[in-house]
């Protein structure tokens, strides 16, 4: 899904969907800086959250 969002499709080439004889597709979300940035930080939050998440679950696990 990843490589769907990000996938560039300059001159014609993007991401096969099944084999190579496939349609492609592609939204080229790092061909602009800020389109870059964007998803930098999204991401960055995404790993942040799982972590915060991850140990409050462990601190309810130990209080019981």
């Amino acid at each position: 899904m990843l490589d769907l969002i990000t996938w560039p499709m300059e001159n014609g080439v993007g991401l096969p969907v099944f084999f190579d004889s496939a349609q492609e597709v592609g939204l080229g979300l790092y061909s602009t800086a800020v389109g870059s940035i964007i998803g930098e930080i999204f991401g960055l939050l995404f790993i942040v959250s799982m972590i915060i998440i991850f140990k409050r679950s462990r601190l309810t696990k130990q209080e019981k």
